[in-house]
């Protein structure tokens, strides 16, 4: 299914967020529009004016509790493709479509290729203040991690993430742990 998210982001310009518990964190880390930082941070630097028209949302909802609000106030389009449940807390997206992920990524990309879209000017504005919003970012923490004296809880993250294999899934218990991975891994070389 990774694959078929990067094939579809490429063609829609769409940046990729993905926390830590969603596999894709790691799957795609190294596509060109996948930022690979917290969405809190994400959200913080990037203003609602300068976001997308339209947000493609797949799966649970984000543990940031602070997207729902920030996909609100963008007035952005939200659409939502899930295999489970119904994930839009403030029932605010456009269309909730239940599935399988991969069959509908396929569909999706098949028909975008099938009509030559591009992406427009806003969306590209957006993808580019998003990663350099994610670059910004990367640099606060990095700083901060090599402020860390011994084994601490940002180095002891980056070298589990280091260790893992190829194709290894990591399993995190709750929703603090999924924000600190998510904070730390954003300089981690493997990723």
């Amino acid at each position: 299914m990774a694959g078929q998210l990067a094939q579809l982001a490429t063609a829609l310009g769409f940046p990729i967020f993905a926390e830590a518990s969603s596999q894709m964190r790691f799957a795609l880390r190294s596509h060109p529009l996948a930022a690979r930082i917290r969405l809190a941070a994400l959200l913080g630097g990037v203003s609602t004016q300068a976001c997308s028209d339209q947000l493609l949302c797949l799966g649970a909802t984000p543990t940031c509790s602070d997207f729902e609000r920030w996909a609100l106030d963008s007035g952005a389009s939200r659409y939502v493709l899930c295999e489970h449940e119904s994930p839009d807390p403030l029932g605010t997206a456009r269309v909730i479509a239940h599935g399988d992920l991969a069959l509908s990524l396929d569909v999706l990309q098949r028909e975008i290729a099938s009509i030559n879209r591009q992406p427009h000017a806003r969306q590209r504005a957006f993808a580019a203040a998003l990663l350099e919003s994610g670059r910004a970012c990367q640099t606060l923490v990095s700083e901060e991690l090599a402020c860390e004296a011994g084994l601490a809880e940002g180095a002891a993250v980056a070298c589990i993430a280091q260790a893992l294999p190829n194709g290894a899934q990591w399993v995190l218990g709750n929703s603090l742990p999924i924000r600190d991975v998510d904070a730390t891994l954003s300089v981690a070389p493997m990723l």
